[in-house]
């Protein structure tokens, strides 16, 4: 089941103010964080374990997690004594990003009675809360998590940034499109450069042939610059073109607002093939011979 947009298995059991899961097998139960710890934390950079054997209460602490946003205890949400812990997590914590209902599982509990399960709840009966706890921590869940092992290490991945060349045969070829995140008159060449920046400018103005027009900030909330809700979303970008069936190339004029738009279709949307052209009009615009629209 998805509660805005947020991951909850049906078949688990939840203590859904603690944020953890709980997967009851035969004397055995695992136990993981839910997609509104998953979230708020951040990108996972520690995990720690108590000892194998230790005996635990419901609400003791068995484990420490950090993240980039946030730091806490992971405490166990049914009796029973600590009979294994996910070692991996150790060596790889964003496994708690990535996959927090697979591979990212925290521990198992050794259990001596079903009634050890007693005050965790099922969905749907839970829905209700987790939602306003999803509200009241304005956690937001994107469709995808981000590829930490290539953005930590800095790694340039073709999978992310497009080239001159490859956007020279993107142009008027099926299966693919182009948006043009810039404001509206650099779109149509009525100005170089944006208003806040005019002296960086390009030789030539307008965009590249086929480019549909959707600013950066369409995405966004005016009141308070938060992402604009899912369905909003799909509207604002499928109307235009821009659809997860296709090859999609952002750009700007540094790739810097376009890197927003990339983020909100890969990861907000989950658009499976979008790169960010990082050359964007600063190289196209200055590139005299290469084709342009106005």
């Amino acid at each position: 089941m998805r509660i805005d947009h947020c991951e909850y298995p049906d078949g688990l059991l939840y203590d859904v103010e603690q944020g953890t899961w709980v997967d009851p097998k035969e004397g055995v139960a695992r136990v993981g964080i839910t997609s509104l710890l998953s979230f708020s934390f951040g990108v996972f950079s520690a995990v720690t374990f108590r000892s194998l054997g230790m005996p635990l209460g419901r609400g003791q602490v068995m484990g420490t997690m950090e993240g980039s946003r946030h730091f806490d205890v992971f405490r166990s949400p049914v009796p029973g004594t600590l009979s294994a812990v996910n070692t991996r997590l150790t060596e790889e914590p964003w496994l708690l990003n990535r996959d927090p209902y697979g591979e990212g599982w925290f521990a198992e509990i050794k259990i001596e009675a079903k009634e050890e399960f007693e005050g965790l709840g099922r969905l749907p009966a839970v829905e209700p809360r987790i939602a306003q706890l999803l509200r009241e921590r304005h956690v937001h869940c994107y469709a995808a998590f981000p590829d930490l092992q290539i953005f930590d290490t800095g790694v340039e991945c073709q999978a992310v940034l497009a080239k001159l060349n490859e956007v020279m045969e993107s142009i008027g070829r099926a299966g693919r499109a182009m948006v043009d995140v810039r404001g509206p008159k650099e779109f149509s060449g009525e100005i170089l450069a944006p208003p806040e920046y005019p002296t960086e400018h390009a030789q030539r103005g307008g965009h590249i042939p086929g480019a549909v027009s959707i600013p950066w900030g369409q995405a966004v909330n005016d009141a308070d610059g938060t992402f604009k809700p899912r369905e909003e979303l799909e509207k604002l970008y499928g109307s235009k073109g821009i659809l997860p069936e296709k090859e999609i190339v952002a750009y700007c004029r540094i790739g810097e607002r376009s890197s927003h738009t990339w983020f909100v279709l890969s990861y907000l949307l989950g658009y499976p093939r979008v790169r960010n052209y990082d050359g964007s009009w600063t190289e196209w615009g200055n590139s005299v011979r290469l084709p342009i629209e106005r």
